[in-house]
């Protein structure tokens, strides 16, 4: 596991004890994930879920899939932890705390492969979507969720005002934001039928402060420069916040904040030849 993995390994095992009161993007991911799974009748026997978190969304796949095997994958043993404490353990889960961009992938294993609000921090997204879509089987599916580059897009504003006087890196500068077509490219390139499903929401927040304390739960960081591994300057922070409270204002006398979300779906073909017999 190189540098970066090993920083977010432990940002996550640090939240796993707070990380479900804040993520209430991902919990609405998760659901619409569950959606798409009835919409498109998917009936996997074999499933591997790429970064559980909590096991949110582990808990609705064995619900929906109670005969199902799992194969559960997350780079942070704490939440690991949480998800099988979530789950329970008479399940058919095997639980394995692994960085999957530098797992080997055993071809035409899985009939399903999904992913919940963990595709941003791929570092290599093409080649990790080209390692699952061997893992799937002729016929098989990929569904992920990930956020798109509109996400946070008033503290975008923000930071693009303040940029002439002070260095400062966006919230997601280690992750990868792209648009639903680039997600469906690297889809593609991995032997895919693919496509894409995208939404905004925005969610309200007491105030700003309110606002940055649950990204930075959520895991994102949030920087001023390369030497802070997470939080800003105190006098910056607090011209963030000035900004953002007098700017974007709810009706309540909150604040909110943009989430994009995407949902990339992919189909591995059936094998040529398959049912010539």
């Amino acid at each position: 596991m190189n540098g970066e993995k090993e920083r977010i390994a432990r940002q996550f095992n640090r939240l796993a004890s707070e990380y479900d009161q804040v993520a209430v993007a991902q919990r609405r991911m998760a659901h619409r994930i569950m959606q798409i799974l009835e919409d498109k009748e998917v009936e996997p026997k074999e499933i591997l879920e790429i970064g559980c978190g909590t096991g949110y969304l582990t808990q609705l796949l064995t619900e929906r899939y109670p005969e199902a095997r799992f194969t559960v994958v997350d780079i942070a043993d704490r939440m690991v932890a949480v998800a099988r404490e979530r789950t329970g353990r008479a399940r058919d889960i095997q639980f394995v705390v692994e960085d999957v961009e530098e797992w080997s992938w055993r071809p035409d294993q899985f009939d399903l492969v999904v992913s919940n609000a963990v595709l941003h921090w791929f570092s290599q997204p093409a080649a990790s979507l080209r390692g699952m879509g061997a893992a799937l089987k002729p016929g098989g599916f990929f569904i992920g969720s990930t956020f798109g580059p509109d996400t946070f897009q008033e503290l975008g504003e923000i930071h693009r005002d303040l940029e002439r006087t002070e260095s400062l890196l966006l919230p997601w500068e280690h992750a990868t934001l792209v648009n639903p077509g680039e997600w469906e490219g690297f889809l593609r390139s991995a032997g895919m039928v693919a496509s894409s499903q995208v939404c905004w929401h925005r969610i309200d927040y007491p105030n700003s402060y309110h606002f940055l304390q649950a990204i930075r739960r959520m895991g994102v960081c949030y920087e001023v420069n390369s030497d802070h591994d997470v939080g800003i300057e105190p006098k910056l922070a607090s011209e963030v916040m000035r900004r953002y409270d007098r700017a974007y204002r709810n009706r309540d006398g909150g604040i909110y904040a943009t989430y994009q979300l995407i949902q990339v779906f992919g189909h591995k073909p059936e094998a040529v030849g398959a049912d010539s017999e």
